[in-house]
């Protein structure tokens, strides 16, 4: 996954450390009980929350 940020990220003509990305993505994307995105939902005042599920099982490319 981290590979696609570093990716977008270079297309978007910014320079990024993939270690960086991926200390941060270790350090932030995990989110279990949803207890982290309940928090931030909290902070920045939001009060619902759509979870959409994709499955991308035909797409060959992963």
């Amino acid at each position: 996954m981290v590979e696609h940020v570093v990716r977008a990220a270079k297309i978007a003509g910014k320079k990024v450390n993939p270690e960086d990305i991926t200390k941060k993505a270790v350090e932030t994307w995990g989110d279990p009980t949803g207890d982290g995105l309940i928090a931030l939902m909290d902070e920045s005042g939001i009060d619902l929350n759509l979870i959409c599920m994709v499955d991308n099982a035909a797409n060959e490319d992963g």
